[in-house]
């Protein structure tokens, strides 16, 4: 009998295998740019929470796909270093 996966489970599979792909690692890249997970929140209560929300969703992203904390960038300057190398790479076919 086999049992079935749990939407957890589920979920965190669909995750790393977008990352897997070259656009998948370049999409997830972007949305840690782009959401300022290197960044210190900053601004009125709306930024902050809106902030705060953000990096709970890069959280839970991060979480699916098995990131483990030596493989995440340290800095928004290591994280654009990775970006410029995966947007470099030609897609898969």
């Amino acid at each position: 009998m086999t049992r079935k996966k749990s939407p957890e489970l589920r979920a965190s599979g669909i995750w790393k295998g977008f990352y897997q792909t070259p656009e998948g690692k370049a999409a997830i890249g972007l949305l840690f740019k782009d959401f300022g997970f290197f960044d210190t929140p900053m601004g009125d209560n709306n930024a902050l929470i809106r902030s705060i929300g953000q990096r709970d969703v890069l959280v839970r992203i991060s979480n699916l796909i098995g990131f483990k904390p030596e493989h995440v960038p340290q800095d928004a300057e290591d994280h654009e270093d990775l970006l410029t190398k995966m947007m470099r790479q030609p897609p898969h076919v």
